[in-house]
């Protein structure tokens, strides 16, 4: 059985990693490229997890 819990701030360098991954393998399933990619900013990422988690 699979756990599925929400992200969390010290999660942030795993979820742009995985993203950077993602990018680099399908780079057609998504609308950006690892160059213009602003979600693989770390800044970004841990704003974006603040603001789910509150």
């Amino acid at each position: 059985m699979m756990a599925v819990r929400l992200l969390e701030l010290d999660d942030a360098p795993n979820v742009i990693a995985l993203q950077r991954q993602a990018l680099l393998t399908s780079p057609l399933a998504f609308v950006a490229s690892l160059k213009n990619d602003r979600r693989l900013s770390l800044e970004f990422m841990r704003r974006s997890l603040t603001s789910i988690t509150r």
